[in-house]
Order: C-alpha cells, then structure tokens, then sequence
C-alpha cells in the first residue's frame, strides 16, 4: 500500500512540474521577483512566460516579467502605447524568464522522477 502512495504521489508531483511556472515582477524595476503560475493550456492558447523591457514616456526603464497567453502558432507581440520597445522575449519552460532557471527547473523535474525509485528500494 506505501509503495501504491508512492507511485501516486510521484505521479502528482510530475503533473505539478508541467504547469508552466514564470517569474513575475513585483515592482516596475524589477528588483524583487515571486513565482507566479501560469493558466494551462486550453483550445487555440498558449501559456508563456514574458520578459518586456521598455522605456516610459518619462525615459524610466521599466521591465515586466510575468504569465502570458496568446493563440498558439502566434508570435507575442509586445505593445504598450508611448513607450519605447528595448526588447520583448517569451519562453516557454519553468523559470525561463529568470537566470538561473534551467539547473533549478531541471533539477526538481529529476528529482521527481528518481525519488520513487529510491523509495521503493528502501522499503
């Protein structure tokens, strides 16, 4: 029966690791972020994750970063009305939209993975 909640448990926390996780911005400059996580995947739209970084109508560079959805197959285009565009990129996997990301998001996607293994040796 422990090895049946296991295998459930795992099979959870894997379910858990494929919704899309981002990093959103918690003031304008973006000096402090938190994890914010995104709506699944549903009919024509995409989840993503955005970096946007513009400059004001006051010349104050600000960037958003945060959860996006856009129809998929699209391009997300990044549009602010007087602001002027220094760069807009999206990704799509756990925490792209913070350095660092791929050895954090990777690294929990293993654990998961190998963790009912271990356990079900020890018992």
């Amino acid at each position: 029966m422990a090895k049946l909640a296991v295998i459930v448990l795992s099979l959870i926390v894997v379910q858990a690791c494929r919704a899309l996780v981002c990093k959103k911005c918690k003031d304008f400059k973006c000096d402090s972020l938190e994890n914010e996580t995104c709506a699944v995947d549903v009919g024509s739209k995409q989840a993503a994750c955005l970096t946007y970084v513009y400059k004001d109508a006051n010349k104050t560079q600000v960037t958003e970063k945060r959860c996006i959805s856009f129809d998929k197959g699209d391009t997300y285009e990044c549009s602010k009305a007087q602001v002027e565009k220094i760069s807009c990129t999206t990704c799509t996997e756990d925490f792209c939209n913070n350095s660092g990301w791929r050895s954090s998001a990777s690294a929990l996607f293993y654990i998961s993975l190998l963790a009912p293994l271990l356990l079900l040796k020890v018992t």
